[in-house]
């Protein structure tokens, strides 16, 4: 092999056999599974123009399970593959580019059937307006039954050729915004569920900087490449519903997973949400935060009495939690970047950092090997699966962890630790230890 092109690995007559690595360039290369020569088996594939692949190949072409990840162009795919191509059954996400530097880019969203590369089948498309589209496709067009539904509220239901409905949509209302599966089931008279979901709307307008900044901020790199892809997982909203106070008013994130899984029981595409509901790698686009946000704040504030007079329902929640809890956590967050961090503050910055780069892979692990179904756990959920404070500190005694590190973890250490941020773990006279955890609690 010539140049910089270079093979470290198994061989067999002659050529790669076995696992091995074949470095192209100082940036191209393969590493994976390897017959007669040929990527073959499970392999990882970085392109010179740093897109990576991470999946099955046969006979050198990707073939099987895998996922796709276009970082020049903000795109990504995970799922069936056949011939080099997407065939089956697969997600396509898509970074739109606003035109605004200062503004988040958001993403369309594909789950569904894929023949040659294209969408065919039945899938659902999830735009980042919040308009959606469920039904069948051809040759990358909607085509056949579907059901439209636009950011506005607007449906069609009915046929569609060559990516038009035949027919026409439903009378345009101004009363009827973006739609949510979280006010489905909430409003109690269909006269007044208009008016609460154009509230909702309105709020979303009003504070829409507010929310993309929110977004942003807990958004994170997906991949380690020159321009990355930020996206808002589950373990982001995680870290928000610790930062703006949402778990230390006694409800825990295993609470408020299963209160979104809920909305996807029997959803005929995004049903893994309610099969794995506590899937700390879940991707969200924009709406689905704005989904979060309205079912976390009728889950924590229905019953308050300090609700405001001038918004109704699930209106007057997501405007309360705005105003609560959003905007001075946000602002805070702008008063942090104007000052200098001490010493200290760094050090166990970056002391945190090292910890979650090199072990939180390792602890989820470890979690999800221990986690157990609990009562609370969503009816024929597969993997609603938790810990409990209790069942974590029986693990730690299995692994002699209390044992032989005693003078820095012992029983009333982990309590401790708990107590900060779940209220109730811990009073003057008793331990409450049956609230579930998750593996970033442990971190």
């Amino acid at each position: 092999m010539g140049g910089d092109c270079f093979y470290s690995g198994e061989w067999s007559e002659g050529k790669p056999n076995g696992q091995g690595l074949l470095q192209y360039d100082k940036v191209s290369f393969y590493k994976g599974g390897w017959k007669d020569g040929q990527r073959n088996g499970k392999g990882t594939m970085c392109y010179r123009s740093r897109n990576l692949y991470d999946g099955e190949w046969q006979n050198g072409i990707k073939h099987g399970i895998g996922k796709m990840v276009w970082s020049n162009r903000g795109e990504e795919y995970s799922g069936e593959w056949k011939d080099g191509k997407p065939t089956g059954t697969g997600i396509y996400l898509w970074k739109i580019q606003t035109g605004r530097p200062h503004q988040y880019p958001m993403y369309n969203r594909y789950e569904g059937k894929w023949l040659d590369g294209k969408r065919h089948g039945y899938g659902v498309f999830q735009y980042s307006s919040g308009a959606t589209y469920q039904g069948e496709w051809v040759q990358n067009k909607k085509h056949g039954k579907g059901k439209y539904i636009s950011e506005y509220g607007r449906q069609y239901i009915g046929e569609f050729q060559n990516d038009r409905p035949v027919g026409n949509f439903e009378r345009f209302s101004n009363n009827l915004p973006y739609l949510f599966l979280a006010t489905s089931e909430n409003l109690e008279h269909a006269s007044t569920s208009g008016a609460v979901i154009k509230e909702i709307h309105d709020i979303i307008n009003r504070h829409y900087d507010l929310l993309c900044q929110t977004y942003t901020h807990y958004s994170k790199p997906a991949i380690d490449l020159d321009n990355p892809k930020h996206v808002l997982t589950r373990e982001s909203m995680w870290q928000l519903f610790s930062d703006i106070g949402i778990v230390q008013q006694g409800i825990t994130f295993a609470d408020l997973n299963r209160a979104f899984a809920k909305e996807f029981y029997n959803h005929p595409f995004f049903g893994e949400r309610y099969q794995d509901p506590h899937n700390s790698h879940e991707q969200f686009i924009l709406h689905d935060f704005y989904e979060w946000l309205l079912l976390v704040s009728n889950y924590v504030y229905r019953n308050s009495p300090r609700l405001s007079i001038h918004e109704h329902g699930q209106a007057a929640t997501l405007a309360y939690l705005i105003k609560q809890n959003l905007i001075p956590k946000m602002h805070q967050l702008e008063l942090s970047k104007q000052s200098t961090p001490t010493k200290y503050e760094l050090f166990m910055r970056l002391i945190h950092e090292h910890f979650q780069d090199n072990y939180s892979r390792e602890v989820e692990q470890l979690y999800i090997q221990w986690a157990k179904t609990h009562s609370k756990a969503l009816p024929k959920s597969k993997k609603d699966k938790t810990l409990s404070i209790r069942e974590l500190i029986l693990v730690l005694k299995d692994y002699n962890i209390l044992a032989t590190l005693a003078a820095q973890i012992t029983i009333s250490f982990v309590i401790q630790h708990f107590s900060k941020s779940i209220p109730n773990v811990a009073d003057s006279s008793s331990y409450n230890l049956e609230f579930e955890v998750n593996f970033v609690s442990i971190l």
